[in-house]
């Protein structure tokens, strides 16, 4: 299978496993939020497995779909890199400051490939905190913004710079919009 048949393999089996799913904005969640991350990877230098891994990095999470599945269709590597973008059971319901937290002590242990992967997640959410309107009030826009910065700060030595700058802007956003500051947590 040649890469952009395996991509869209991806992008086809995450849209059927989250159906009808929809972001907390009301949009659809595969052709919107796991796109944009996927064309974010791309842009920003990952390999094939890392856009396919892009399309699938909240399927485990989110739907009944299991990681034993992902390797089968997907292949281990694929698998793998899946694997550690999803959230444990035991981090899925804390409260989003103690999830990112979290989150932020399990990603500076991951390879620089998994981190591509998460950081162009939690930039694509922040994104979507100022252009999509979830629905949240201030503090927690700024605990999910501020819990991404903690993320994207455990992976600045591997993302590439321009990727890191433009976290750093939008994260600037977020709270220039929520809090009138620009403070780094």
């Amino acid at each position: 299978m040649d890469n952009s048949a395996y991509i869209a393999k991806a992008r086809i089996f995450a849209k059927k496993a989250h159906g009808s799913q929809t972001r907390a904005s009301g949009k659809t969640y595969t052709s919107d939020h796991c796109l944009r991350v996927a064309i974010q990877v791309r842009r920003y230098g990952g390999d094939t497995e890392c856009i396919v891994a892009a399309f699938l990095h909240d399927v485990v999470e989110d739907t009944p779909v299991t990681i034993e599945e992902i390797r089968r269709k997907f292949g281990d590597d694929v698998g793998n890199l899946v694997l550690a973008l999803t959230d444990s059971n035991e981090i899925t319901n804390l409260p989003i400051a103690q999830r990112k937290q979290k989150q932020a002590e399990h990603i500076r242990l991951c390879d620089s490939r998994v981190k591509l992967v998460k950081v162009c997640d939690q930039l694509d959410n922040v994104e979507s905190i100022i252009n999509d309107n979830p629905g949240w009030d201030a503090e927690r826009c700024l605990d999910y913004a501020n819990g991404a910065m903690s993320i994207v700060n455990e992976c600045q030595d591997v993302i590439p710079l321009s990727l890191w700058n433009r976290f750093r802007s939008v994260h600037s956003q977020v709270l220039q919009l929520y809090s009138g500051t620009h403070t780094e947590p």
